[in-house]
């Protein structure tokens, strides 16, 4: 009678067959092979689970530091002169600058001599006396007749000129001059070489060359066919409205003629724009405060800037009285 068969001694409580299957040198050097590939493809599958996407903000930017935030409530920028405008897109209108002088349409000036010769018996206005059409100027004795008759204005205007006294003899001389001040032209002189960029209806800002007044605008109602041999230059002339006698004829005049416009698509006032260590800058407004930040400029104009990096439409940026931001700034960094 045999004795019953032992279990194998490495694989106690394990079916033989399945023992017998773990034991086969061919399988153990699969699972040699297998489960180092099983661990790196784990370990690659748990660091591809992290986003890939490109970051929304521009992550290697320079947060600002606290010495560069200006720290001013709201509530406190209509003290400090300061207003807040935001960036987005602009007409900007190429311009050409030229200079001149304030002038009387010939039709709003009259001259004025006595009709007979004789003598001035009295003056009743003083240069610069406003009068109306048919008011008196001088009263003058005739030569011929000994009758006394008076010098009238023809239209209503400023006495600009008056030359004439009581006893005085007269006869065909200018004895005074009146002028009709609620319109004047801006008389402006062109370079001949930049005429071809100049045409009627073409707008116009005028302004003061010595006043920091606000430019007033018009349009070309003249523009000269040939070029003045004085001076090489073409005249072109804007009427000027001047109820207020804001303007005096003879007045030294410069204007800006808008040759062209430009669409730009980001922009901000040009007041907003300061240059700090000689790069132009914008101060934005942040929970912070305003913070200066760099931008690179395009067309200008009178009025705005077009931006061409450095900020994106809707950004808040300061105006007005931006000067005394980069002062603040500049102070902080001698300190």
């Amino acid at each position: 009678m045999r004795p019953p068969r032992r279990p194998h001694p490495r694989t106690p409580n394990m079916n033989p067959s399945i023992a017998t299957a773990f034991t086969t040198p061919r399988l153990m050097n699969r699972i040699s092979t297998a489960l180092p590939l099983a661990l790196l493809a784990l370990s690659l599958s748990a660091c591809s689970a992290k986003p890939t996407e490109a970051p929304s903000v521009d992550t290697t930017a320079t947060a600002p530091t606290a010495a560069e935030v200006i720290r001013i409530a709201p509530a406190d920028y209509a003290g400090n002169r300061i207003t807040i405008a935001t960036a987005g897109p602009a007409t900007l209108s190429e311009t050409l600058e030229v200079y001149g002088e304030i002038t009387l349409p010939r039709n709003r000036k009259r001259q004025l001599s006595a009709r007979y010769p004789g003598i001035v018996r009295s003056v009743d206005v003083r240069q610069g006396d406003a009068v109306k059409a048919g008011d008196a100027l001088l009263t003058i004795e005739s030569s011929d007749s000994l009758r006394t008759y008076r010098l009238t204005s023809p239209i209503d205007g400023i006495v600009l000129e008056l030359h004439a006294g009581t006893g005085e003899s007269v006869s065909d001389a200018v004895l005074a001059v009146v002028a009709d001040l609620s319109q004047v032209n801006a008389a402006l002189t062109v370079f001949a070489s930049q005429a071809g960029q100049v045409a009627l209806g073409q707008a116009v800002e005028v302004m003061q060359s010595s006043a920091a007044d606000a430019p007033i605008r018009s349009k070309l109602t003249y523009v000269g066919a040939e070029a003045d041999s004085s001076n090489r230059g073409v005249s072109v002339r804007a009427p000027l409205d001047n109820v207020d006698r804001h303007w005096l004829p003879g007045q030294f005049v410069k204007a800006r003629i808008e040759i062209r416009q430009h669409s730009a698509a980001l922009a901000v006032p040009a007041d907003a724009v300061q240059s700090i260590d000689g790069k132009p800058s914008v101060f934005v407004e942040t929970p912070d405060g305003l913070t200066p930040q760099q931008v690179r400029l395009g067309a200008a104009d009178s009025a705005n800037v077009e931006i061409l990096e450095g900020i994106v439409a809707g950004t808040r940026v300061a105006r007005g009285n931006t000067f005394m931001l980069k002062s603040e700034l500049l102070t902080r960094e001698e300190e």
